[in-house]
């Protein structure tokens, strides 16, 4: 059973600990993928009829990435971890950087989530090389 003592950092000491971390690092893909959904629907009924819609069209797009590839990680799909951290990590230390303290809490929970998670992908990798 994966030991979960601190919160949101999980302790990857075996298999089934490096799987829950690679599982949980889905969870903030979905979160930034619902939040990039809801920034295009704003976008896309707060533009002008004749306006350009290219920014909108782009949200939807990654959101609808971001979303498959966060259900497709916390369905256990550790080869998309790479893809999880290359996107989430900027997005999420910008996010602490500029945010007042007060709102940047989220964002550092869903930060320990992907380093866990890139912990269990290297944890996975080593134990199949050797």
């Amino acid at each position: 059973m994966p030991t979960n003592r601190f919160g949101y950092w999980i302790d990857v000491t075996d298999r089934a600990s490096a799987h829950e971390a690679v599982r949980m690092a889905g969870l903030p893909m979905v979160l930034i993928g619902f939040n990039f959904a809801v920034a295009a629907i704003t976008l896309m009924t707060d533009a002008p009829s004749e306006g350009d819609l290219t920014v909108p069209l782009v949200l939807a797009a990654s959101s609808i990435l971001l979303v498959t590839a966060g259900f497709l990680l916390r369905g256990g799909r550790s080869y998309l971890v790479p893809f999880a951290s290359v996107v989430t990590l900027p997005l999420l230390t910008l996010l602490i950087a500029f945010l007042p303290t007060y709102y940047a809490l989220i964002p550092i929970f869903a930060l320990l989530l992907s380093i866990s998670g890139i912990r269990g992908w290297l944890w996975l990798r080593r134990e199949r090389a050797s």
